[in-house]
């Protein structure tokens, strides 16, 4: 199954733009996006962005961002995009769970959670999905202490609630965003965690989900 994964357009609709096309392009069967849809938006800003990306006609999973309203991780259904925060989906027999917001920070963003609801919020997402299936997580905040968690200041800013659910529950790969500069990926306990960038910067992965979980950093 092939995806397009972005993250952080930080409401930029040509960043949008081009993901769609992208992803038609590539003949993608979803689009996941990692959150901070908006730049401190509202519910109106992230539907414009997400009704670009649904108007491609493939689906598209979602998570908020720490930069977008807390409200959005509450409704399951936007603009024909689904949102992950807490949930699970199952595509071509890929369970896909979600964790939105981010890791509480020195700049009190607008979606901000403690490491106890953060874990909380992964615990309820992997019990919606089936058992023993290949499980894919799409957070926005990486997990903490890697390379793809570390601010150009040399800060791990990540989650450690996702580090530990990577070792406790195996999934095939993580994609996740928040940390513009940390684009790239890294194995951990033979996951591969992979940052997708920042698409208002024209990033984005192009990923290959079967047996195996390949991913490839490229541009929009």
């Amino acid at each position: 199954m092939k995806l397009i994964a972005v993250g952080d357009f930080h409401g930029s609709r040509s960043a949008g733009r081009l993901a769609r096309a992208r992803a038609s392009a590539e003949g993608a069967k979803a689009i996941v996006v990692c959150g901070d849809i908006t730049h401190f938006g509202d519910q109106q800003d992230a539907r414009d962005i997400l009704g670009l990306l649904s108007g491609s006609g493939i689906p598209v999973l979602f998570v908020p961002g720490n930069c977008d309203p807390r409200s959005l991780a509450d409704m399951v259904e936007v603009e024909g995009a689904w949102c992950l925060h807490g949930r699970a989906v199952e595509l071509d027999g890929v369970q896909f769970v979600g964790v939105g917001g981010g890791p509480p920070s020195p700049f009190s963003t607008p979606f901000e959670m403690r490491e106890e609801e953060l874990s909380s919020v992964l615990e309820s997402a992997v019990r919606h999905a089936k058992l023993g299936g290949r499980l894919v997580v799409l957070s926005h905040a990486p997990p903490r202490a890697t390379r793809v968690d570390l601010t150009s200041s040399g800060l791990n800013i990540g989650s450690v609630s996702l580090r530990r659910f990577i070792l406790e529950k195996h999934p095939l790969g993580v994609l996740c965003g928040h940390v513009h500069e940390a684009l790239g990926s890294e194995m951990v306990n033979g996951c591969d965690v992979v940052n997708v960038g920042s698409a208002q910067k024209g990033s984005c992965a192009l990923v290959d989900v079967d047996e195996r979980f390949i991913v490839r950093l490229d541009f929009l």
